[in-house]
């Protein structure tokens, strides 16, 4: 018996410490996390708390957030008006309007600079200037994971890439860019969009639309 007590005891010391079988609480209007049997782990002090996927606690006080572990300990500091959750170990924050990207240990990998981000996508990520959170009305270019500008913030549209290129506005003109950020379809379609199964559709004006092949011929039926 004893040593069963012994094992079962090692299993649920192990499920809390992977943030497995906690339970959320509410205290005063406040947010903390109890294990299966009741025990406190997190104190409700917080206005919200979370869990995220990796075990660790998104909790927000005071109206900033950042993450904490299971012992209460602080991983990301509370300091954040806004923080997403995290794809491909990289999550957006946002603090005195501007945003940038943070890795798991609270590293910020880029300034807090940017008007607008968007989620990274097999290693890039698209930031922007002077836009609103749709992207609109600024100018967009990429970032890699380690914060560097690879593809230059000029461009009036980009979208994520689609098979190794991505459909990029400049000017009123559509076109493609490869992952260097070179303009391998000039940008001469009054729209375009992203490709799918080796075709993109694309217009221009006089011509009405049409699907060109990733070397920008016409695809003819």
């Amino acid at each position: 018996m004893k040593n069963l007590l012994t094992a079962a005891s090692f299993i649920f010391i192990v499920q809390i410490s992977l943030g497995q079988g906690l339970i959320r609480y509410k205290e005063n209007d406040k947010w903390g996390y109890k294990d299966s049997i009741g025990n406190i782990v997190i104190s409700a002090k917080y206005d919200r708390v979370a869990l995220d996927s990796s075990g660790m606690i998104y909790a927000k006080l005071n109206g900033k957030v950042g993450f904490i572990d299971t012992t209460e300990k602080i991983i990301i500091p509370l300091k954040y008006d806004v923080i997403s959750i995290f794809i491909e170990g990289f999550a957006h924050v946002k603090m005195n309007e501007k945003w940038g990207f943070m890795d798991r240990t609270g590293k910020e990998i880029t300034p807090l600079k940017y008007d607008c981000v968007f989620r990274f996508s097999e290693g890039l990520a698209i930031v922007g200037i002077g836009c609103d959170h749709l992207g609109n009305n600024g100018k967009l270019g990429f970032i890699d994971v380690t914060g560097e500008e690879i593809i230059p913030i000029k461009y009036d549209h980009i979208a994520m890439f689609s098979e190794e290129l991505a459909c990029v506005r400049l000017n009123e003109k559509w076109g493609f860019i490869d992952r260097t950020g070179e303009e391998v379809i000039p940008l001469q379609y009054d729209f375009a969009h992203s490709f799918i199964d080796g075709k993109a559709l694309v217009q221009m004006n006089e011509r009405g639309f049409y699907f060109i092949d990733k070397t920008g011929k016409e695809i003819r039926k």
